[in-house]
């Protein structure tokens, strides 16, 4: 049987910028990220 975990905490983060990073996690074609948002996020408009 195929396991459907991700060992997220084994990933390395991405920064993206000020404020914002990512774990990327890549499987068949699909990619997931968790991203992480901090109070000094700014959102362009």
């Amino acid at each position: 049987m195929e396991s459907h975990l991700v060992e997220f905490e084994k990933l390395d983060w991405i920064n993206v910028g000020e404020g914002m990073r990512y774990k990327k996690f890549e499987r068949d074609n699909k990619v997931l990220r968790l991203m992480e948002l901090t109070d000094t996020y700014q959102e362009l408009d």
